[in-house]
């Protein structure tokens, strides 16, 4: 993201010696499409973020399930109890 605004502002700075500022931001449309990238990026971090949460959380009760020792619920059990 930082890059990616980093480029879209020395892009936009470019441009500052040929068009006005009124030019400037009709030409890039206020930022808006920029802006709305940043949330759409974000939101997709998040998204994955739970998903890779759930997938760990899913693979570790699978590994706990397929084994004889049952050892995470064994330590879970004598922290709690």
């Amino acid at each position: 993201m930082k890059k990616a605004k980093k480029g879209y502002y020395a892009l936009k700075d470019n441009y500052k010696d040929v068009l006005s500022d009124a030019e400037l931001n009709e030409a890039f449309k206020n930022d808006t499409l920029f802006n709305d990238m940043a949330k759409i990026a974000k939101k997709g971090m998040i998204v994955w973020s739970i998903v890779w949460g759930i997938l760990l959380v899913l693979a570790i009760i699978v590994i706990e399930c397929l084994t004889t020792s049952h050892g995470l619920m064994v330590w879970l059990s004598n922290k709690v109890f």
